[in-house]
Parts: C-alpha cells; sequence; structure tokens
C-alpha cells in the first residue's frame, strides 16, 4: 500500500523524464538561434547608445568652454 521514497521516485521519473527531454530537444534549436539574434541586437544598441554618450560628453564639454569662455570675458 504505502510506497517506498525509491519507488515514488522512480515513478516520478517515468512520469516526468520523457516529456522533459522531449520539450528540451525541441527547445534547444531555437533558444539557439534567439539567443544569437538577442546578442546581435544588443551589441548594435550598445553602439548606438555608446556613440550618444560621446556626444554628450563631447556636447557637454563644449558648453562648459563656451560659459567659461564667456564669463572670462565678462570679468575683463
Amino acid at each position: 500500500m504505502y510506497q517506498s521514497v525509491k519507488e515514488k521516485t522512480k515513478a516520478l521519473a517515468s512520469r516526468v523524464a520523457a516529456p522533459v527531454v522531449l520539450l528540451t530537444a525541441l527547445g534547444v534549436g531555437s533558444a539557439n538561434a534567439t539567443v544569437a539574434e538577442d546578442i546581435t541586437a544588443a551589441f548594435s544598441s550598445g553602439s548606438v547608445n555608446l556613440g550618444l554618450a560621446a556626444s554628450g560628453v563631447i556636447a557637454m564639454v563644449a558648453v562648459v568652454t563656451g560659459i567659461g569662455f564667456v564669463v572670462s570675458m565678462l570679468r575683463k
């Protein structure tokens, strides 16, 4: 009437193992394509963000330099 832990584990493994193996095999091919596409998209987005950050820093330096120049001219 009562099952031991080993018997329960074997019964659970036999019911669960086949669907898990099947779903894993089906998902591996599509997951690899998705990961490669995600990495490519992230790299492209990172490149764009790096360009925007660099231009933002250059713009900030230009503004600060311009303000410094105006202030120095007003002090004279």
